[in-house]
């Protein structure tokens, strides 16, 4: 192994810096030229790419969210945004009445049964 200036941090691992490129050129047989990334290389990159798009994700509903309060929305808590899709909204909504129906015949029943659909 090649001597190494002390003057370099060690990597993770004992490697340094200069020791092995973080990515080598590859050609191919099109005669494209393709980056190799080793594989703990390929996670740093992967987790700096992660890191990059939630700051730009946190920065991007900040501004919205600054734009709404200016416009004079209430949006001081929570951007004020419409849902995307209400399907499920309106499922649940109906799933909840059915529910409240069921549980106003069991009251009203005394408990006979918990279907009120249900002939005993």
């Amino acid at each position: 192994m090649a001597a190494v200036p002390p003057s370099l941090p060690p990597r993770a691992g004992g490697r340094y810096f200069n020791a092995m490129p973080l990515a080598a050129p590859i050609h191919s047989g099109s005669g494209h030229l393709r980056l190799a990334l080793r594989g703990d290389d390929f996670l740093l990159y992967l987790w700096i790419t992660n890191l990059a798009l939630l700051l730009g994700a946190e920065v991007d509903a900040e501004l919205e969210r600054s734009r709404q309060l200016i416009a004079g929305i209430e949006a001081e808590e929570d951007i004020q945004l419409p849902p995307r899709d209400d399907a499920k909204i309106r499922t649940n909504e109906e799933k909840e009445l059915e529910d409240r129906d069921q549980d106003r015949a069991l009251r009203r029943s005394g408990g006979d049964t918990t279907d009120p659909d249900q002939e005993h």
